[in-house]
């Protein structure tokens, strides 16, 4: 009976040896990226920092705008609070910051343990014209040492920036995430007048001159981005008493095919 039962203990490590060798080789596209409701789940996890890197970030914010946005207010008070951690949400509020001088931590953050600290690390750093981190992103996207989850994981956030984690080139991961994240020329710039539209809408056409004095929000998503899905309540209940005050149009633009 003891030989038999060392026997099933051999066979069940060499299976799980084998599937994780399998998985090991399994490349992004080979994978399924997660989804709305495990990406919302994922990004509200914590993750370890070291307080080095949690005073530089404090540091970083302290010194990149005089009057922070309420995001970076979050991210600066749970910094404050724990010396050693922070959320993965909370971190993507630098997505919001139009131009960080020094990079330095951002480096240092793209090679942390946590898949998600590391892409949104390179994020950064590539919205702030630094080409090398596209292709530490390209050597990310290809490495086959990921767990499946990380791969996962990793996957969704490159799908929310339109990154085709087979076909796309550095140059070309570097262009997605200009245009999704970072202060291209191509975006309008605060203050200048929106160019004229119109669209749509269940067989009516509704052009922006039908709403002529009045903040217009165009809010563009799709059911296959995890990350649009994923901000929908918080996004409702910010907009909801400015709706109801009429004192905004919100038009949604659904990118499905």
């Amino acid at each position: 009976m003891g030989n038999m039962f060392r026997l099933i203990l051999i066979i069940l490590g060499c299976l799980n040896h084998l599937g994780l060798a399998a998985e090991s080789h399994l490349s992004l596209n080979d994978v399924n990226s997660l989804s709305a409701k495990d990406f919302r789940l994922c990004a509200e996890q914590t993750v370890e920092l070291s307080e080095g890197q949690c005073n530089d970030l404090l540091n970083l914010i302290d010194t990149l705008v005089e009057e922070p946005e309420d995001r970076l207010k979050d991210l600066f008070t749970e910094l404050r609070a724990s010396d050693s951690s922070v959320r993965i949400i909370s971190f993507s509020a630098f997505l919001h910051v139009d131009s960080i001088v020094n990079l330095d931590v951002f480096r240092e953050l793209s090679k942390h343990h946590d898949v998600s600290i590391r892409y949104l690390s390179m994020v950064y750093r590539i919205t702030n014209d630094e080409m090398s981190a596209a292709e530490e992103m390209r050597e990310l996207i290809t490495s086959r040492t990921l767990s499946l989850d990380e791969k996962r994981i990793l996957k969704t956030w490159c799908e929310a920036c339109s990154i085709d984690v087979v076909e796309d080139s550095v140059l070309d991961i570097y262009d997605h995430i200009r245009m999704h994240c970072g202060s291209d020329d191509l975006r309008p710039k605060i203050g200048e007048q929106s160019p004229p539209f119109e669209a749509d809408i269940n067989g009516n056409i509704v052009k922006s001159s039908d709403f002529k004095g009045k903040p217009i929000l165009l809010h563009f998503w799709s059911t296959t981005c995890p990350p649009c899905m994923g901000e929908l309540d918080d996004l409702s209940s910010s907009l909801n008493p400015l709706l109801e005050d009429e004192l905004i149009v919100v038009i949604g633009v659904s990118v499905d095919m």
